[in-house]
């Protein structure tokens, strides 16, 4: 039995890509996030259903992206593309907080915030079903190419 499942894991992982997986990914943490804002105030149970799974989408994003990043262009541009991606998170670090808090502010409550992040995280999904695979250059090659080119010229280098 127990061959069985690690054979049936390995297929699995060798069918789906990780930009698959975090397409997924994304789509679940944008499912769990909307389903706790809406049920979580309702009932414990609904509460003690929906965290566990909304961290295990959550939990699985940082395993996934590198992942993807690593398949889409290779280990050789791995570190340039993961620096500027990281710049770029910088700014979701800093601005999420105040509109999360501005949202409060103003409605007394985060639920504008979370639906906007949810409405971010099926966008996301839904625009990694436009990126290439990697192998064809073109798709996600593109717009990284870009993203790299147009930070040089921002960097001057």
């Amino acid at each position: 039995m127990r061959d069985e499942r690690q054979v049936r894991d390995v297929l699995l992982a060798e069918r789906i890509t990780a930009r698959y997986a975090l397409m997924i990914d994304l789509a679940g943490q944008a499912t769990f996030l909307l389903l706790l804002t809406h049920f979580a105030g309702s009932s414990a149970f609904f509460l003690w259903l929906f965290v566990p799974l909304f961290g295990f989408f959550l939990g699985a994003f940082g395993a996934l992206f590198p992942l993807m990043v690593q398949d889409a262009f290779g280990i050789r541009r791995y570190g340039s593309i993961m620096g500027v991606v990281n710049m770029a998170t910088a700014v979701s670090f800093f601005g999420g907080p105040l509109l999360a808090g501005l949202s409060f502010d103003l409605t007394g409550s985060y639920r504008i915030a979370f639906v906007a992040v949810a409405a971010l995280f099926y966008t996301a999904a839904l625009t990694l079903t436009q990126a290439g695979d990697g192998r064809d250059g073109g798709g996600i090659r593109d717009v990284a190419r870009g993203v790299l080119s147009a930070a040089r010229g921002f960097l001057n280098i």
